[in-house]
């Protein structure tokens, strides 16, 4: 149980799934592809996830190059509410093998960013928008990826972080460098910079030269031990390598 009243718990160990209780009256916020199962009794209505509330210049410019780019993704979320008289159950799960992260905005002063893809569920308390990294207006974090969900309120939110994750608390002024593909959430202190990791550079990482997210601290960040992206790149090497060769 929660401060937001939310009854959940999370099962399993390799492959974990998210239970929600949901009482009368009360509704949940996820993408449709992350329900496994929910009660009859149920009703499912398309939202924006977030009050309507007065955008910046930049958030405005962010949200409307963000849609441009990724047309054909899916902005919005999905609100299951529990319109009976009596408890319901939902369950949400990842889309690949992972772990389950709970946050809990009262312990982060409420106010939360994560991947767009690494957001599961959260509860009817958090308001759930769109924006691109906070340390730059123009749209280059958003052409490379980077478009965050912003989580705000005082419940709590359900992130999904393939193979594993990793929780670091940065202190003043400590820097880390990770690839835009692990990176899950940070906390809203944390300041976030792509960097391009070019030639003075090569000698340290080796290869070729590529981007990498710098996040400075105060703050907390999370990563996940394997991305669809890095699984996607891995799986489709092996095949190739394995593929019979035409004569």
């Amino acid at each position: 149980m929660n401060q937001s009243s939310l009854s959940y718990h999370i099962h399993g160990s390799e492959q974990q799934y998210l239970e929600v209780c949901l009482p009368p009256e009360k509704s949940v916020m996820a993408e449709t592809t992350s329900v496994m199962m929910f009660d009859d009794g149920i009703e499912i209505l398309k939202t924006s996830g977030k009050k309507t509330r007065k955008r910046t210049n930049f958030l405005n410019k962010a949200i409307d190059t963000g849609i441009r780019i990724l047309r054909r993704e899916n902005l919005y979320l999905s609100s299951f509410s529990n319109e009976t008289s009596t408890n319901k159950r939902i369950l949400f799960t990842p889309t690949y093998p992972g772990k389950i992260i709970q946050i809990d905005l009262n312990a982060f002063d409420g106010e939360f960013f994560c991947q767009k893809d690494s957001f599961l569920a959260a509860s009817e308390d958090v308001f759930v928008g769109i924006e691109a990294s906070r340390s730059s207006e123009n749209n280059f974090f958003v052409k490379k990826g980077l478009l965050m969900r912003k989580l705000t309120g005082s419940g709590v939110a359900f992130l999904s972080a393939g193979g594993g994750f990793f929780k670091k608390k940065l202190e003043e002024n400590e820097s880390v460098y990770i690839s835009i593909a692990s990176l899950v959430g940070f906390s809203k202190d944390v300041d976030v910079q792509i960097e391009y990791i070019g030639e003075e550079k090569k000698s340290i990482f080796g290869g070729d030269s590529f981007l990498m997210i710098k996040l400075k601290g105060p703050g907390t960040i999370f990563t996940q031990l394997l991305s669809i992206d890095r699984f996607e790149q891995v799986f489709l090497s092996f095949i190739n390598q394995n593929e019979p060769k035409k004569r």
